[in-house]
């Protein structure tokens, strides 16, 4: 099937209410036949169909503008001229690639932020009394510094086991596992999330 390739999202961070441009490049040396975009808000069964049209070498569609901090999953599909089938990211609806409208949580602290994005179901896994001590990745969408994304990270809580269980533990911390072909700053596959301060909050 054809090569999707540079997948990406725009804005990263959209404002609420506004539209998000879905962009990627697809080859096929037998041609390309369509393109189509499938999205889903958080919560509901069945993805949404969009045709993306090609133009500047990029294909593109636009997902609706949503209200303040949904998540929007998606996927490409992408069918040659043989009608050979591939996706972007490569599991397609099983994949995470996640976009999150602002949802006013920022800080104003000298550091970079990161945007660890979601979903719910996914997120009530990982934080299952059952599945704390866990070291399994659980997949999801990654925003650096609120522009560069990374899609299908793998998130996992970090510490011991005293930190992961600990009653009334409201500040986990996190590490994320990064795709062998978009490594954080180009060099780890890896980073760790320290939640444990208590001041600034």
């Amino acid at each position: 099937g054809p090569r999707v390739a540079s997948l990406a999202h725009s804005p990263a961070v959209p404002a609420a209410g506004a539209p998000v441009t879905v962009s990627c490049a697809v080859n096929d040396p037998d041609g390309v036949g369509s393109v189509t975009l499938n999205y889903r808000r958080d919560g509901t069964a069945t993805f949404t169909a969009l045709p993306m049209t090609l133009s500047g070498g990029l294909w593109s569609a636009q997902i609706p503008g949503q209200t303040a901090a949904s998540v929007v999953q998606f996927y490409v599909a992408a069918l040659d001229t043989l009608s050979a089938q591939a996706f972007g990211p490569s599991k397609g609806s099983d994949s995470r690639a996640l976009v999150q409208w602002a949802d006013n949580q920022s800080s104003p602290l000298a550091a970079h932020q990161l945007r660890l994005i979601m979903l719910n179901a996914d997120r009530d896994f990982l934080l299952g009394t059952f599945n704390r001590l866990s070291n399994e990745r659980i997949p999801g969408s990654l925003v650096y510094r609120g522009a560069e994304v990374f899609y299908d990270i793998g998130v996992r809580l970090q510490g011991t086991a005293a930190g992961r269980i600990r009653d009334g533990e409201s500040y986990p911390g996190y590490d994320i596992g990064f795709p062998p072909d978009h490594l954080f700053r180009g060099v780890h596959d890896s980073v760790g999330i320290d939640r444990s301060g208590r001041a600034p909050v």
